[in-house]
């Protein structure tokens, strides 16, 4: 039985999806604890956690400065950079895992303290492939 020259085209382009589809690399943006277990704030801006990996059931320790994740932005934490702040100006600094929320006292512009602020981590921490990121 003979073949067309388009039939063998049609086979090629899937076996082309086929393996390029295979070889997608996932990154999980954002919603970092979905993938991440053992999250922890270890001093004030290293954060570890235990994320997975593309290969299955194989976790990787990884660890973030949240220095370059995170910034006081007139006594708000947002996505930035340069977080706890000139001096260490943000105080109090903790991680709630139940809320998935890193909180601390930070100055505004007048150097005043405000109450606690808080940030969801999951809004700004992803993990890629067993490796912690800012979003």
């Amino acid at each position: 039985m003979r073949h067309s020259p388009g039939l063998y085209s049609s086979y090629f382009v899937a076996l082309i999806l086929v393996v390029t589809n295979s070889c997608v690399v996932n990154v999980w943006a954002g919603n970092f604890s979905t993938s991440c277990t053992e999250a922890e704030l270890v001093g004030e801006t290293t954060f570890s956690a235990t994320c997975d990996t593309l290969v299955s059931d194989v976790s990787s320790p990884a660890t973030i400065d949240l220095a370059n994740c995170l910034t006081n932005d007139n006594g708000t934490l947002k996505a930035g950079s340069g977080f706890p702040g000139p001096n260490g100006t943000c105080q109090a600094i903790n991680y709630d895992a139940s809320d998935i929320v890193l909180k601390a006292v930070c100055p505004n512009s007048n150097s005043q303290l405000l109450s606690v602020v808080q940030i969801d981590l999951d809004t700004i921490l992803s993990n890629n492939n067993g490796t912690l990121t800012c979003s």
